[in-house]
């Protein structure tokens, strides 16, 4: 067996085994950004279940043709012990192919393995938005009506409705910041302003404009304020991490409050009694009405409908990703996640990559409002890469530390 063993571990190192590992997880990258992009178009993808099954697939031959250390073994099997109660109680099997993939992610070179994102989506999407500006395929604009303030137009570029377009805009351009802010020039970051402003003239999306708006000046400022003052940039790095735990408590209780303040709000609707519950009404009309869009599924969402564990009717789509995070996946795995992601920023912070923590920062900050990284689509989740390929870093950076003491 030792020796069986030994023989795996060098035929693992072979050039060639690495090589063609490194393919094969590039195919099944590929095919997964494929899904994404498909799923933000009009197009209705008749074999999308094949699809998640090859590149799960491909990520698995991956994992299968890369050494791990029996820490790493741990690690992946608690991840995919997750994942199979997930969908035996839930149905729900996007957790054991985020587990697979995470670990295969494992020797990937991070930039370049976020290149093949950025090019592969911010290409889709420049080709959704022009097939439906053409005229080839997919809607240009879409109406909607906003209670007491009468019918809009607004321009989704092929992708479905106005948010969703300019939410795939809003995690290019974060995509982008990441991977080239250091050459970016000042007049880059102009026009980047420029081109979100002029959108939300098009889109009429709020926290869209405003997420890219302050990723943008993140970017920009922070390695002018690192060189100029590095305490203060630490002051602030920690700030961003208390306001996205902030921002993370609120998602809570909202989903606490929803449910008897959003039927006490429609009754103040009719009714306008003299002391409506101010906070929550506040946030919503903040949010757009985020936090009433719970009560429109029987309040699917509301904190009543969580569970400890995931259950197979807890499947609604709305925005909070937070709030969606505990409803699609229960309160335990929940807790899980949060735990890691919040694990994950903090030791990025302590790292000094800064880039890395941004990047996280405001994916984290754009799940208090949307749920686009709350998904079964593996293409979205940034994060799970950036895990992934740190994840052998996070685990021995202590040991380096001291081999080299």
């Amino acid at each position: 067996m030792i020796c069986i063993s030994t023989n795996i571990k060098k035929i693992k190192k072979l050039p060639e085994i690495k090589h063609l590992s490194s393919v094969v997880f590039y195919i099944a990258l590929v095919i997964e950004l494929l899904l994404v992009l498909i799923d933000k178009s009009a197009f209705i993808n008749p074999v999308e279940g094949r699809m998640f099954q090859i590149a799960f697939a491909l990520f698995f031959i991956k994992f299968l043709l890369t050494e791990y250390s029996m820490r790493e073994y741990v690690i992946f099997t608690i991840f995919l012990l997750m994942g199979l109660l997930a969908d035996y109680f839930g149905d729900r099997n996007e957790i054991i192919r985020f587990a697979v993939a995470l670990f295969a992610c494992k020797d990937i070179e991070i930039k370049k393995g976020f290149k093949v994102i950025f090019w592969i989506q911010t290409i889709g999407c420049v080709l959704i938005a022009a097939a439906s500006i053409i005229g080839i395929y997919g809607e240009l604009t879409v109406e909607k009506e906003y209670q007491g303030e009468g019918l809009f137009t607004r321009y989704c570029f092929g992708m479905g409705n106005a948010n969703s377009f300019h939410t795939m805009f809003f995690v290019s351009v974060l995509l982008g910041l990441y991977l080239y802010n250091e050459i970016i020039k000042w007049w880059g970051y102009i026009l980047l302003i420029c081109a979100d402003l002029y959108l939300f003239k098009l889109t009429d999306c709020k926290t869209a404009t405003a997420l890219t708006l302050f990723s943008i000046l993140a970017f920009w400022i922070a390695p002018i304020l690192k060189e100029k003052s590095f305490r203060l940039f630490t002051w602030i790095s920690r700030g961003m991490m208390v306001l996205n735990i902030v921002l993370l408590l609120l998602s809570v209780y909202f989903a606490a409050g929803a449910r008897g303040y959003c039927k006490y709000y429609w009754d103040s609707f009719w009714e306008n009694p003299p002391n409506p519950p101010y906070l929550i009404i506040f946030f919503d009309k903040l949010l757009t009405g985020r936090i009433l869009s719970l009560t429109e599924y029987d309040y699917h969402g509301t904190m009543d409908s969580w569970t400890w564990f995931t259950t197979p009717n807890h499947n609604v789509y709305f925005d909070l990703g937070w709030v969606r995070l505990f409803y699609w996946y229960g309160i335990i795995l929940a807790v899980i996640v949060i735990i890691v992601l919040f694990y994950i920023l903090y030791w990025l912070q302590k790292m000094k990559k800064t880039n890395e923590f941004i990047f996280v920062s405001f994916i984290l900050f754009h799940m208090f409002v949307e749920a686009h990284f709350v998904s079964v689509y593996i293409g979205r989740s940034y994060v799970l890469f950036l895990i992934g390929m740190l994840l052998p870093e996070i685990l021995y950076v202590n040991k380096k530390r001291t081999e080299k003491c």
